[in-house]
């Protein structure tokens, strides 16, 4: 609050005026957007980009070989399948959320459809349904981007070929970014409903954040320096107001929610509470595993010595990986930034901008670069992009100027065929190339042909499911996975004296195999794993 002056004849003269109020009160700032589409127009466009997202993300999920980590999570959820048990260790690969999903969807196959319900699809089943779940989740901006601010911007993501990518990867970064997305939203609806039942979903999201991944914590704190740094910035004097429009104003705009400051205090209590449980509940196993909850934790510290020793890459790794792959998203989403800064008035899209680029800076800062940690901020680009959708498409309304609409249409038509021919080369036909950005260690489709070899000779010696394998190599994941139904396998991890029907070898392991198995075994052949990585494959003569 602040005091006008009054001006006089004199000009040295300075009367101050107590009985009125100024304040900074801005009628637009997060304005809802009004709908420009008809009803069944907005329910046509939502359906034919879910439809995409969905196409993209199920065809044929078991076409690419399962990732390195893929194949260590795949065997923490085939022990959990089969006999029950999981218990959450800091040193292993992220939080219980994507096991249990994963459980839900197995069991429920294997009810329904099939003996085994523990397939490639059936795990793949989880990041694809929450990657879809995404999409759907930002068609509900509506209100703060516009109606073609929110089908952009769920048409970046449902094309994006890293989010489509990673979809189909049994990881956890999906269900992450589901979750972080989910808050958010939650609390708007919370903020423009006043309904609890909002609030603890919220709560509930940020709970199975931070049981799905503990990078959750980066998330949590650039959304948290987000909020104040929107309402800041967004500030500017705008309107005079007596004292009575500055009590319906402040009136309006209640601080914690409630109908009083009692029914605010145990609303927020029970959200902790609800956030509490469903953290607890996943770490300790159902409560199976009580100490799982201290593990949980303990992460924190674990993964900040881990995250600055392994895959480490110049800081600005992430924006050429962006610029090569995500560009529309990178492009679109940092005029939505630029604008909303500029216009201050928007305060959603801001948010979403300062989440987005807060999330870039701080994961080109880290040292550890990975491809899978993009999908965390293409999602709140792919907000601002939206924003920058939304207002070319108003610019262009009040033009009137029908070759301008024309151009934007085909402008913004360009850019989603772009997209989607990116997804469809990187996910169904160069899924395991090295030279391509999102292609991280991948699992070389030879792999396939290994297996087929494996299951031929298993076949020819009539050992089937009984065959004995042996492999030497250091390097092996995925193939536990692979071949989980075999009943005899080893995982020796060095070459020693052998008695088996198949072994698997490193290619750099020959020359202290063959002497070994020489006069008793043929080679078959070889199999590139990964780079730097072949696999070489022996069967005992006459089998």
């Amino acid at each position: 609050m602040i005091f006008t002056r009054s001006r006089r004849t004199n000009p040295e003269t300075v009367e101050y005026l107590p009985q009125v109020r100024t304040i900074t009160v801005d009628a637009t700032v997060g304005r809802p957007h009004t709908s420009t589409l008809l009803p069944h127009t907005w329910q046509a466009a939502c359906l034919l980009i879910l439809v995409a997202a969905a196409v993209l993300r199920l065809y044929h999920l078991s076409l690419k070989p399962l990732h390195h980590d893929e194949g260590v999570n795949a065997y923490f959820l085939e022990r959990l399948f089969r006999q029950g048990v999981y218990r959450y260790d800091p040193a292993n690969y992220h939080g219980p959320t994507l096991y249990y999903f994963a459980l839900l969807i197995s069991s429920i196959i294997e009810i329904f459809s099939q003996p085994n319900g523990l397939t490639t699809v059936a795990i793949r089943l989880v990041p694809a349904l929450f990657g879809i779940a995404t999409v759907a989740l930002l068609f509900s901006l509506r209100k703060q981007l516009g109606d073609i601010g929110a089908l952009a911007a769920a048409a970046l993501v449902a094309l994006s070929p890293g989010a489509v990518y990673f979809s189909r990867d049994f990881i956890h970064e999906t269900l992450l970014v589901f979750f972080t997305l989910a808050v958010p939203v939650a609390m708007l609806h919370y903020r423009d409903t006043l309904q609890s039942s909002y609030l603890m979903l919220a709560s509930a999201a940020a709970a199975l954040m931070f049981a799905t991944k503990e990078t959750a914590a980066i998330s949590a704190i650039v959304l948290v320096l987000a909020l104040p740094g929107t309402f800041w910035w967004s500030r500017r004097p705008v309107l005079v107001a007596t004292n009575a429009e500055v009590s319906k104003v402040e009136s309006s705009r209640p601080i914690l929610g409630g109908n009083g400051l009692s029914r605010s205090v145990l609303l927020w209590l029970l959200a902790v509470t609800v956030f509490a449980l469903v953290y607890v509940l996943f770490y300790s196993s159902f409560l199976g595993d009580p100490r799982g909850i201290g593990r949980g934790i303990e992460t924190f510290r674990y993964w900040v010595k881990t995250g600055s020793q392994e895959h480490r890459a110049p800081w600005h790794t992430y924006l050429r990986w962006m610029a090569q792959a995500e560009l529309s998203i990178l492009g679109l989403g940092t005029a939505g930034t630029i604008l909303a800064l500029w216009r201050r008035r928007d305060r959603f899209p801001l948010f979403a901008g300062l989440w987005g680029f807060g999330l870039l800076g701080a994961y080109s800062l880290l040292p550890y670069k990975t491809p899978w940690l993009t999908l965390n901020y293409i999602v709140p680009m792919a907000i601002t992009a939206g924003y920058a959708a939304q207002a070319g498409w108003d610019w262009v309304r009040r033009l009137a100027n029908g070759r301008f609409a024309q151009l934007m249409v085909a402008t913004v038509a360009l850019i989603l065929v772009a997209s989607l021919s990116q997804s469809i080369t990187l996910n169904f036909f160069r899924y395991d190339d090295a030279r391509l950005p999102y292609v991280y260690m991948q699992t070389r489709r030879e792999l396939i042909s290994l297996l087929e070899g494996i299951n031929a000779i298993a076949s020819r010696s009539g050992s089937g499911r009984q065959t004995a394998i042996v492999v030497t190599s250091r390097d092996y994941w995925p193939l536990p996975w692979y071949l989980r139904d075999y009943d005899y396998v080893g995982y020796l991890g060095r070459v020693v004296p052998i008695e088996a029907q198949i072994i698997i070898a490193s290619e750099t392991q020959e020359h202290e195999l063959i002497p070994l198995v020489a006069d008793n075994y043929c080679r078959v052949g070889s199999y590139p794993l990964r780079p730097a990585v072949t696999l070489v494959l022996y069967a005992r003569n006459g089998k």
